[in-house]
């Protein structure tokens, strides 16, 4: 086997066991994340974990980095900023709350709660959220400079924003108390309210 094949080999074992990570959290929570059945799931020696991985938590922690960047990268991508402001928000907010069955809410929530005990974790989980904010912050302001509302402080509202989609994820998905349409048609109530307060 050629120096490129065997990297590219160790790459896409690698990568294997990142998406068993996500597989294995979406499905079961972090209490089943084990170097044994994430090789068994990513078709991979349980060495391959520890020769990537100085342990379980850093593999987490970067399976968790890896989602979340591309959640952000996608609702980055979701929000064109040639529209208005009031479009860009819906949707922001339809590229956020998925249908509650979706796996990326399952992760989110997962890694909520994981991130008490897991202080990287709880890192990756500050800047995504961080990020987001930034995003909605952006978008407020750009509402407030064209008088499409008047929202005060757009980092305050901001992160109101972002804890009114978490706290309608967590509805959705835990106790499935609001569908998609019902959870996204919420959230677009209690945005109005936070942006025109």
């Amino acid at each position: 086997m050629s120096a490129t094949a065997a990297r590219t080999s160790r790459s896409s074992g690698r990568d294997a066991i990142v998406r068993a990570v996500y597989d294995t959290v979406v499905e079961h929570g972090f209490g089943e994340v084990k170097a044994r059945q994430l090789a068994e799931v990513a078709g991979v020696s349980p060495g391959l974990i520890h020769h990537h991985w100085p342990n379980l938590d850093a593999l987490v922690v970067e399976a968790f980095e890896l989602f979340a960047n591309e959640v952000v990268a996608l609702t980055t991508a979701a929000v064109d900023p040639r529209s208005n402001p009031r479009q860009q928000l819906d949707c922001l907010l339809d590229a956020l709350l998925p249908d509650p069955d979706a796996p990326e809410v399952a992760l989110w929530m997962e890694a909520a709660c994981q991130a008490r005990r897991q202080p990287a974790l709880a890192e990756a989980v500050r800047h995504t959220n961080q990020s987001l904010t930034d995003l909605v912050a952006a978008i407020l302001a750009q509402g407030n400079a064209l008088g499409t509302w008047s929202c005060g402080d757009t980092t305050l509202a901001a992160g109101g924003i972002v804890a009114i989609i978490d706290g309608i994820a967590f509805h959705a998905l835990v106790l499935e108390t609001m569908p998609g349409k019902t959870a996204r048609a919420t959230a677009r109530r209690l945005v109005d309210a936070t942006i025109t307060a």
